[in-house]
């Protein structure tokens, strides 16, 4: 839409606001909006609620109750769901998945069915500290996972693999803001969608090693070993390189990966066992890490 810039007195000024979006928020005079210049692109935006979207999720009708029946509703922007269900059993499975969901509560419940509602307010500002702890999470899971896999310590993958559900938590809770409001430059949204979602990939594949190796429980050749250490360096490379712009880092970036993908496969057809398996992940990993330069050189364009 198009709107006539009117001046007002010698230095000022101002466009109207269209009147439906006015409504649709209830904006009144002497409310405050957020402006946000981005070169010719100016946003205004505000805090208010829009009207709340509400949804059914009926289990007499889609069978079992899924995971991610809930997973999808949030992710997607929903308010309030109500779901219908016909067993106590499912109402403990809909409880556990429900934890996972940042700010939403269960506002009432019944012998079959429940309520669940958003309590929480959610802006531009959280987005980016949401999606720097992620990354401080794969990091340290990376790390973890490659620290005690050295030291042998099969038992504290266990507790190294709850990095994953806390990460699931996180990625869940970045798409969700960038679908209910998404980002202050609309043409990052979808480039940041993408970035999340390959974390979140990234991520099941140390869960996928922890599994693995707190089954079999033995000790790593030290090709592989070695594989893995070069790919966590690899993903810290990338973190720097996101961190702070590189273009020294960006080449490494392209070259290290090659290397190390070259090593995997080679390693993949020479390895048996566990270590083939890990060789398998540990391939995953880099070429996932590679995938994350996707977004982040879009970003830069």
């Amino acid at each position: 839409m198009k709107r006539k810039v009117v001046k007002h007195g010698t230095a000022t000024l101002t466009i109207s606001l269209p009147s439906k979006w006015v409504k649709r928020f209830g904006i009144k005079p002497g409310d405050e909006l957020d402006v946000e210049e981005n070169n010719q692109l100016l946003t205004i935006s505000t805090d208010k609620n829009k009207s709340l979207r509400k949804t059914t999720i009926d289990l007499n009708e889609l069978g079992l109750f899924n995971k991610n029946f809930l997973s999808n509703v949030y992710q997607v922007g929903y308010d309030e769901v109500t779901i219908n269900f016909d067993t106590r059993n499912t109402y403990q499975e809909i409880l556990k998945r429900l934890s996972d969901c940042i700010g939403f509560e269960i506002i009432d419940q019944g012998e079959r069915y429940c309520v669940i509602k958003s309590i929480a307010q959610i802006s531009h500002t959280e987005f980016d500290k949401v999606l720097s702890r992620t990354m401080l999470i794969m990091l340290a899971m990376s790390r973890d996972c490659l620290d005690a896999v050295k030291k042998q310590e099969y038992s504290r993958l266990s507790e190294i693999r709850t990095m994953e559900s806390t990460n699931n938590k996180l990625t869940d809770y970045c798409r969700r803001i960038l679908n209910k409001i998404g980002h202050p430059d609309p043409k990052m949204t979808t480039i940041m969608y993408s970035l999340v979602h390959d974390i979140e990939k990234l991520v099941d594949e140390y869960k996928h090693v922890c599994d693995d190796l707190v089954e079999h429980k033995k000790p790593l050749d030290k090709d592989v070993l070695e594989l893995f250490e070069g790919a966590h360096k690899y993903l810290e490379l990338f973190c720097q390189m996101f961190n702070k712009f590189d273009n020294k880092k960006t080449q490494k970036m392209f070259s290290d990966g090659r290397e190390l993908l070259d090593k995997a496969r080679k390693l993949i057809g020479e390895k048996k066992g566990i270590d083939a398996n890990t060789a398998h992940h540990i391939s995953n990993i880099i070429t996932k890490t590679y995938e994350l330069t996707i977004p982040y050189f879009q970003m830069k364009l």
